[in-house]
This record gives C-alpha cells, structure tokens and sequence, in this order.
C-alpha cells in the first residue's frame, strides 16, 4: 500500500470550535520555588515562667570609707597619787586672775560654743560653756578658764 500525502497551497476558512473535551489526568508536580519575602512580625506572646538564679557576679571596688563607730571607754582604776614636787617660786609673765575681778562680776552667761561666746566679750562678764563644761572670765581684754590651773610661762629674762 502506498500512500500519498496530498499538500493544498490554498486552504480555506477555519470552521467553528466544537466542543471542549474531557479534562485530563492531574501531571507530575513540579520543582518546589524559592523562598518568599519575610512578612510582618507579629505580636509578643505571653511571658514564660522566671527562671533559675544565675551565679554571683564579681565583686565591685572598695567604696570610701564610712564615719567612725562609737567607742565606749571603759574607765579602770585609779592609781595611787604621785609624790609632790620641790616648791618653786613663780617667775610668770602672766599675772593670775585678781580676786577682786571675781567679786565684780556684773553678768553670768551659759554659752553652748565658742562662737555665742565670742559675742558676750564685755569687761568682768562669766561665761559658762556647755561643750566643754569650762567656766570662763573676761578680764583684762581675754578669756581665762578659772577652773584650769593657769600655764606658768616663765619670763624671758629667765630662758
């Protein structure tokens, strides 16, 4: 049998579609694609349970040290008087205080320190001072502690 295959140059008016056939079977899946742009972030979940302690951290610098504490002095006891001293003739360049400056005392102040004291300088006034539990005189232009034995400066003459 030999066949023959007829070629027309000319060929005429396409004719109307028919109907659509059956669809056909589902093909092979293809390759999967790349990856996608990251989305939005979405909202924090809720907070999870507190864990373990962690180890203690190294130890800072020493800070400045602090005021002092309160000492308590416990006193002990009292020893035996010394013996007296060789009687020696005063050779002071401070004259002590005058009897009779003590008789004229015009006012007596109580003083808590030394700068109310400093405001009550008049003549033949007596101060006594709370802080330091002193009893003062002014005379002759100076505070003298008359509960204090006055300090002999011998005179220059005598060095």
């Amino acid at each position: 049998m030999v066949w023959t295959l007829k070629v027309d140059l000319f060929q005429g008016d396409t004719g109307q579609w028919g109907d659509a056939g059956p669809r056909g079977e589902p093909g092979l899946r293809g390759k999967p694609g790349g990856r996608g742009t990251v989305g939005l972030k979405g909202s924090g979940g809720p907070t999870g349970q507190v864990g373990q302690p962690g180890p203690a951290g190294f130890a800072g610098l020493t800070g400045e040290p602090g005021l002092h504490g309160q000492v308590f002095v416990l006193p002990g006891q009292q020893g035996d008087s010394g013996s007296q001293g060789p009687p020696v003739a005063c050779s002071c360049s401070r004259t002590p205080l005058q009897m009779d400056t003590v008789q004229t005392i015009g006012q007596i102040f109580i003083a808590d320190n030394e700068k109310e004291m400093r405001r009550l300088r008049a003549e033949n006034v007596m101060v006594l001072r709370t802080d330091r539990k002193t009893l003062y005189i002014y005379a002759e232009s100076q505070w003298v502690n008359i509960l204090e034995v006055p300090q002999h400066q011998p005179n220059s003459e005598e060095r």
